[in-house]
């Protein structure tokens, strides 16, 4: 189940997700995700945080990706790529854009697949950045559509 905005136990859960395995240059609490000006979506089964990703509108323009995290032991099964997906489809700005680190090879193919290109390179205090964007309204060829059972099962 995706859930818009986060409880105080799944903020903890949130920030302890982006700490152990986003390699941001600075750790997050539970009041941080809570406070963002960005909104913190996180796909929860029972009381667990299984994947999270954050949206800002930073203006009429354009509204940036933030903190996509997906547990380690559930990579690959589709949940990140269903997040942006979701952004994609609700965005109300004509442009999307995301900063990826520039080895998080991953990321950027999950992203790439979506139909976002890489814009320029930046350096933030701990790392080589890649920012990616694309229009909100364009197709994309879903190469999975043939095979969504795997995904099927996890979003229930």
């Amino acid at each position: 189940m995706l859930v818009t905005g986060c409880s105080e136990d799944k903020a903890e859960q949130v920030a302890v997700l982006l700490n152990e395995h986003n390699n941001l240059p600075s750790l997050y609490t539970g009041d941080d995700i809570i406070h963002s000006r960005a909104l913190y979506c996180p796909i929860v089964v029972g009381n667990l945080v299984l994947a999270s990703i954050a949206v800002e509108r930073l203006n009429f323009l354009l509204t940036e990706v933030k903190h996509l995290t997906v547990l380690p032991s559930l990579r690959g099964l589709g949940l990140g790529k269903r997040l942006v997906s979701i952004v994609i489809e609700k965005a109300t700005t004509p442009y999307i854009i995301a900063s990826v680190r520039a080895d998080n090879k991953a990321s950027l193919s999950l992203f790439t697949s979506l139909g976002f290109t890489v814009i320029s390179e930046v350096r933030n205090k701990a790392n080589r950045l890649k920012i990616i964007g694309r229009p909100r309204e364009l197709e994309i060829e879903d190469e999975s559509r043939s095979d969504n059972s795997n995904r099927n099962r996890v979003l229930g």
